[in-house]
C-alpha cells in the first residue's frame, strides 16, 4: 500500500511541477516582470506544501518505524523542489542554482544514507532525485 501511494504521489508531482514550469516559462517569455503573478505563485506553493503535510499526517497513522522517516524525507525533497521553483521566480540563475542543486542532492544523499531501509528503496529515491534535477537542466532553467 505504501509503495502504491508513493508512486501515485511522484506521478502527480512530476505532472504538477512540469505544468507549473511550462506555465511560468510562457509568462516569463511574454513579460519579464513576474510581480503580477506573485500572489498566484505563492498560493500554489502553499497549496503544494499543504498537500505534502496532509499526506504526511495521513500516512503517518498507517505506517510505523523507518517508513515514517522515509516519507518525511520525500516531503523534504518536494519542499526543496518548491524552494528551487521560488528561486527561479525571483530570478536566481547560473552558479547560484547550480550551488543550490549540489547542496540539495548532497543533503538528500546524506539523509538517505542514514536510513536503515532496503538498498532498493535507496536506489529508487536517488533515481527520483536525479530525474527531478535533470529536469531542471533539460528545461533550461539553469
Amino acid at each position: 500500500f505504501f509503495y502504491i501511494l508513493n508512486s501515485i504521489q511522484f506521478i502527480y508531482l512530476y505532472l504538477y511541477i512540469y505544468q507549473k514550469f511550462l506555465l511560468t516559462k510562457k509568462k516569463y517569455n511574454k513579460q519579464q516582470k513576474l510581480k503580477n503573478n506573485l500572489k498566484y505563485n505563492l498560493s500554489q506553493n502553499f497549496f503544494l506544501i499543504f498537500l505534502i503535510f496532509f499526506k504526511f499526517l495521513f500516512t503517518n497513522s498507517l505506517l510505523k518505524g523507518h517508513e515514517n522517516l522515509h516519507l518525511f524525507i520525500i516531503s523534504l525533497q518536494v519542499f526543496f523542489i518548491k524552494l528551487g521553483y521560488i528561486f527561479f521566480i525571483k530570478g536566481l540563475k547560473g552558479l547560484q542554482n547550480l550551488l543550490y542543486i549540489f547542496l540539495s542532492v548532497l543533503l538528500h544523499i546524506l539523509l538517505l544514507h542514514h536510513l536503515l531501509l532496503h538498498r532498493l528503496i535507496l536506489l529508487v529515491q536517488l533515481c527520483n532525485i536525479l530525474v527531478i534535477y535533470f529536469f531542471f537542466i533539460i528545461q533550461g532553467f539553469i
